[in-house]
């Protein structure tokens, strides 16, 4: 007898295991989607022309004899190149400081690549101290009026981005995304559905 109930015990603890289970995929996917419109919503904006300022933020840079562009980075510089091109009074904010494992400040890098490309150093200010989107927006309000900015970054980063720089100084955003496909692409994505996650919840 005792063994058909403990039986039938361990047949209701496997069931109820099995739903809990299921309900935490359903609820992580539900999540997953949801944090995805989100991320949707904004990199498919095009920013109007001939804005007053644009700010590039940084990203990852490698090299120490010859410190370069990593491909996420590239991808928006050359994004933001295209929009200089064309809208020839858009002054453009490069921003970044030197990470540990970096051997230049991404912002100087940036500012070399946009200037070996044709962009005139006239338009473009270079903010080399910061280490986070937060301090990206905020120092380089210290150096311009950000008032009104495009922000330029990667396609998945782009809702964080943009919510963030209305959280912090520029009261008119517009966001322009640089397509991202490097090998880490579906990373990146996977990342930053955790990370947006995260930012919703706890910064206001």
């Amino acid at each position: 007898m005792f063994s058909k109930i403990g039986s039938l015990f361990a047949k209701i603890k496997k069931k109820l295991w099995f739903k809990v289970f299921c309900s935490i995929i359903v609820i992580g996917m539900l999540y997953a989607g949801y944090v995805y419109s989100l991320i949707y919503s904004t990199y498919r904006e095009v920013p109007p022309p001939n804005q007053k300022v644009m700010i590039i933020l940084g990203a990852r840079v490698y090299g120490k004899d010859n410190p370069h562009a990593s491909p996420i980075l590239l991808e928006r510089l050359d994004a933001a190149y295209d929009y200089l091109v064309k809208n020839e009074e858009t002054i453009a904010i490069v921003t970044g400081g030197k990470g540990a494992n970096e051997w230049a400040a991404e912002g100087d890098v940036m500012a070399e690549y946009l200037i070996a490309k044709g962009i005139d150093e006239s338009r473009i200010i270079i903010e080399n101290k910061s280490t986070s989107t937060i301090e990206n927006i905020a120092f380089a309000a210290e150096l311009y009026d950000i008032s009104e900015a495009i922000i330029v970054t990667n396609d998945f980063h782009l809702y964080r981005a943009m919510r963030t720089a209305k959280q912090n100084g520029v009261d008119t955003v517009y966001g322009l995304a640089a397509v991202s496909k490097t090998y880490k692409t579906f990373d990146n994505y996977i990342r930053e559905i955790l990370a947006l996650g995260y930012h919703l919840i706890f910064t206001h």
